[in-house]
């Protein structure tokens, strides 16, 4: 099917280049882009760009002026009562290849590691190393494409929130969000 996005289409907007703010990462929790993008066009939703798992980077809409919808709606609050449209318009979506937690799909194995998310232990898959460059490449390519700076979200102390960003501190941050620094799922 059609893996790139416009203007228009479900899941899809307008915006300027100097609405964007940063860039917001998400693992697909399927087994590879493909999945994910059919997934994605089922549910009338969009994103970005989606790296796999050798790394490969794939561009799905025009960054500079069409956002994307991972987030349903305008009615689909994030972050308690912070309105999806708001990352949907100033964040640049990306989706990796990756089921998140164990076990790992047989014919993509991953390390696992033990991480805090929403003040829980969870086990985690590993990205892959390729999935990690790319990653860090694509970030720094759009960051100085669209003057935002390559930091994460901090709390007060300087640790990367790990959980939810306080809606006042999400509404200034410029860089990089995951997922769960937005959602409570």
């Amino acid at each position: 099917g059609n893996a790139f996005w416009k203007p228009g289409e479900p899941g899809c907007g307008r915006r300027k280049p100097t609405d964007i703010y940063g860039v917001m990462y998400h693992w697909t929790g399927g087994a590879n882009t493909f999945g994910c993008i059919n997934t994605l066009r089922q549910r009338g939703l969009s994103v970005c760009f989606t790296i796999d798992h050798d790394g490969k980077v794939v561009r799905h809409t025009d960054t500079a002026t069409t956002t994307t919808s991972h987030a349903k709606t305008e009615e689909h609050l994030l972050n308690s009562n912070f309105p999806a449209a708001y990352i949907n318009k100033h964040f640049i979506r990306v989706e990796i290849a990756h089921k998140g937690f164990p076990p790992a799909f047989k014919n993509y194995p991953r390390d696992s590691y033990e991480t805090t998310i929403h003040g829980r232990k969870v086990q985690v898959l590993a990205f892959t190393e390729a999935q990690k460059e790319s990653a860090k490449q694509l970030t720094r390519h759009l960051a100085e494409t669209y003057g935002f700076p390559v930091q994460v979200a901090r709390d007060g102390f300087g640790a990367i929130y790990t959980g939810l960003v306080p809606a006042a501190k999400l509404m200034n941050h410029r860089g990089v969000l995951g997922h769960f620094q937005v959602s409570p799922g």
